[in-house]
């Protein structure tokens, strides 16, 4: 794969276009764990 700088520009450019990215509680991803694995539940 060859990287050019222009596309390295670009990509940087709408990286930081990017808003911030919203996290999900510790709490939250762990209900959706336990309820997705089925020997748990």
């Amino acid at each position: 794969m060859i990287v050019n700088k222009k596309n390295i520009e670009d990509l940087s450019k709408n990286l930081s276009e990017l808003d911030e990215i919203k996290g999900r509680s510790l709490w939250y991803d762990a209900r959706q764990r336990f309820f997705n694995n089925k020997a748990a539940v």
